[in-house]
């Protein structure tokens, strides 16, 4: 796992964000990854994705990143990590 996204965003505060959000198989983290690429591109997300992206705060309500959201779309996928 990649420690640059555990740093910004720690298990116990995911897991609180996302109550009883359901994604299916897809991680936490994969959720959170993908949500903040979308709006990179310029794509949207579903209203619970970009919901829990906002209250980590890694997104703004104008669906553009935060220093903290760049910061942890760099992490998730740089090296080609997973997480």
């Amino acid at each position: 796992m990649n420690n640059g996204v555990v740093e910004l965003i720690c298990k116990q505060t995911l897991t609180k964000v996302f109550a009883n959000a359901n994604f299916g198989s897809s991680s936490k983290r994969d959720v959170v990854r993908y949500a903040l690429l979308k709006v990179a591109c310029g794509y949207d997300n579903g209203h619970t994705a970009q919901s829990i992206i906002n209250e980590l705060g890694l997104c703004t309500k104008k669906l553009t990143l935060t220093k903290k959201g760049r910061e942890y779309l760099y992490e998730a996928f740089r090296n080609g990590t997973n997480h």
